[in-house]
C-alpha cells in the first residue's frame, strides 16, 4: 500500500464516499473516496465528532437536530458539513464496530447482495462496498438520509428566497 494513503486525520469532502471501520491498532478507518482509499487514524464515529466541529457543530447538535427532523432517536444521518451538504447515515448504530457511514451526496445505489442478508452499495464512479446490513433496512436508512438533506435544503431554500 502507498505510504501517501495512509494519514493522521481526514476532512470529510465532496469525494467521501463512505467511511468504514478497518480493523487495525492505529489507522481504523478506512476511507473511500472516489479518487481511491485512505487510512485515517481513528474511529470512524471519532472523524465524525472532528469534522462536525472544525465545521462549527458537535456531532450532539448534529444528532439532536436529525431526531427532531426525524422525530426518532437511533440510527440518525448526521450533516457533517452544511456548505456542501455533506450527510451520512450510519448502516448500524454509531457505536457498533461494523458500523459504516455512507454519504448521501454521492447518491449511491442499493442491492441485494449475493450473500444473505448483506447489501451492496454502488456508487456513480464503480467503487462497491458490501456492508453487512440487509437490503430494506439498508435502503431505509438511505431513505432516512435523503429526507434529512431534503428538509435541510428546504429550509435553507426558504431562508433565503427573496420574498
Amino acid at each position: 500500500m502507498d505510504e501517501n494513503n495512509y494519514l493522521e486525520d481526514y476532512e470529510v469532502n465532496q469525494e467521501t464516499l463512505a467511511l468504514c471501520p478497518h480493523f487495525h491498532p492505529e489507522y481504523q478507518t478506512k476511507v473511500l473516496e472516489t479518487s481511491g482509499v485512505y487510512y485515517v487514524k481513528g474511529k470512524p464515529l471519532d472523524l465524525l465528532k472532528r469534522n462536525c466541529k472544525q465545521f462549527g457543530a458537535s456531532l450532539r447538535g448534529r444528532q439532536e437536530w436529525a431526531a427532531y427532523v426525524m422525530n426518532k432517536s437511533y440510527k440518525l444521518p448526521i450533516l457533517v458539513q452544511e456548505h456542501h451538504n455533506l450527510l451520512a447515515f450510519p448502516t448500524h448504530s454509531p457505536r457498533h464496530t461494523a458500523c459504516t457511514w455512507i454519504f448521501v451526496n454521492q447518491f449511491p445505489d442499493i442491492k441485494t447482495a449475493a450473500q444473505k442478508q448483506k447489501s451492496l452499495v454502488q456508487f456513480p464512479n464503480g467503487t462497491e462496498l458490501t456492508v453487512d446490513v440487509s437490503y430494506p433496512s439498508l435502503n431505509r436508512q438511505m431513505q432516512q438520509g435523503f429526507a434529512c438533506l431534503g428538509y435541510f435544503l428546504g429550509r435553507r431554500f426558504r431562508f433565503f428566497r427573496p420574498e
